[in-house]
């Protein structure tokens, strides 16, 4: 485009006087737009921008490349919209611009609230465990976020053993597109131990059911069994027992949603039933001044027994001598004897026998020898009370032996024996219920309670 001479030149004309004149060739500008170019980038915390254009009305066959004087700017770093703008002249085009955009969008990020986890502490939980971030750019931390990490869900004011949902919320950015992932808060169940407390009963033949009580290790936040659910209940071999001996309480019943229960056994023992005081000591007879007034007697001569035929019948034997074990029978297997307490002037003794399981409900016998701490009384009551020449039968009485029964004391049941001789308690057919059974054994004035009873297993 532009403004050129056109000129023309004259030939030999012999007719003519031939006067030139230039003439003038103007090329006008073709219009032209230029178009800056657009672009769209994600943020990563750098400058972004656009370069290039295209054009349109460019004749015979030009391209953008053309237009050498032709420029754009345009560039942003945050995420946002940003114009491109071209500029410039051309000889030849007459130009005129259309912009062109530049956007940035925002990166993703993500927050997710950490995990939480506590035991059970009576207390409402509020707030959380933290969080962590994913998807920061060009090193960029938390501290490019606008607000204050906050929580919600319902973890906020949760007390009771449980899952709970935690709820990141509460930050922003212009650069980064905020999503929140929810963490769980776990409140665990605390150990709590039931302890049966050990109880004592004395024998009174009523079968035992029940309990002492309980006692509670690991409550927080001062709370009680005002807290548990149930009602406290008890088990075991303590239920319904009734006989002397040592049982399992086992305490049982009660739940909790915030405790994680265990049960402690505890233990009955059932005591044998005390004897009744002994009856007081007959007074002394006054002594007579005149001295004891002998009458002699002369002694009948007992009549012989005679048998169906006449003849003279033998001599009757006591179902003692007929039951009593040869003499070098011992202790019956499977019995113990413990001795608890030893006797003394002021102590009474206490020894206890355990028999084999099933002992009274088969209907067997058994052999019990006098123990060893009371033997040795009876011997040296003996060697002190009998003068030279006694009998044994005599010497051996200073042994007293009774049974212990409601309501004072009876001499041994039909099927126990006592045999002085030998220093052996002889049972023949024990009938059922017949055990447990207390027998009194005073030697020389002191009294020594041993109880017979049979194992539960």
């Amino acid at each position: 485009a532009g403004n050129y001479i056109n000129a023309v030149s004259a030939g030999d004309e012999t007719n003519y006087t031939v006067t030139t004149v230039n003439g003038t060739l103007s090329i006008g500008k073709a219009d032209a737009t230029v178009i800056a170019n657009s672009g769209s980038f994600t943020y990563n915390g750098q400058s972004r921008s656009v370069s290039g254009f295209s054009a349109s009305g460019l004749v015979n066959g030009e391209s953008a490349t053309a237009l050498s004087g032709v420029s754009v700017s345009g560039s942003g770093t945050n995420a946002g919209s940003y114009v491109v703008v071209p500029t410039g002249t051309d000889a030849n085009y007459t130009l005129s611009f259309v912009n062109g955009k530049l956007s940035v969008t925002p990166a993703a990020l993500t927050v997710t609230a950490s995990n939480a986890s506590k035991s059970y502490d009576g207390m409402t939980y509020t707030g959380g465990n933290g969080v962590t971030y994913s998807g920061f750019v060009n090193g960029e931390t938390n501290a490019v976020l606008g607000g204050t990490v906050e929580y919600a869900g319902t973890s906020q004011g949760a007390k009771n053993a449980g899952s709970y949902v935690v709820t990141p919320q509460g930050v922003t950015s212009g650069n980064y597109l905020v999503s929140f992932v929810d963490g769980v808060l776990s409140i665990n169940k605390v150990p709590l131990t039931v302890s049966a407390n050990d109880a004592s009963v004395t024998y009174n033949g009523v079968a035992y059911h029940g309990g002492n009580g309980v006692t509670y290790a690991g409550f927080v936040n001062s709370e009680t069994s005002a807290v548990l659910n149930g009602t406290l209940a008890y088990g075991g071999s303590s239920q319904g027992a009734s006989n002397v001996g040592n049982y399992v309480i086992t305490p049982n019943g009660v739940s909790s949603a915030n405790y994680s229960l265990s049960f402690v056994d505890g233990a009955l023992t059932v005591l044998p039933a005390p004897p009744p005081p002994p009856a007081p000591p007959a007074p002394p007879t006054p002594p007579n001044p005149a001295g004891p007034s002998v009458t002699p007697t002369t002694p009948a001569t007992p009549a012989t027994p005679t048998g169906p035929s006449g003849t003279p019948a033998a001599p009757a034997q006591s179902s003692a001598s007929a039951d009593a074990p040869s003499a070098g029978a011992g202790p019956s297997a499977g019995i113990t004897v413990s001795v608890i307490r030893e006797s003394t002037r002021v102590e009474t003794g206490f020894i206890a026998v355990s028999l084999p399981k099933g002992t009274s409900t088969e209907g067997v016998g058994f052999r019990v020898p006098l123990p060893a701490e009371v033997a040795k009384e009876v011997s040296a009551g003996a060697s002190v009370s009998a003068p030279a020449g006694t009998p044994a039968s005599t010497a051996l009485s200073v042994i007293s032996v009774r049974a212990v029964i409601t309501g004072g004391l009876a001499p041994l049941p039909g099927w126990l024996r006592y045999m002085p001789e030998q220093q052996m308690f002889v049972a023949t057919a024990v009938p059922d219920g017949g055990l447990p059974i207390t027998i009194e054994i005073t030697v020389n004035g002191q009294r020594t309670l041993m109880v017979i009873s049979e194992r539960t297993s």
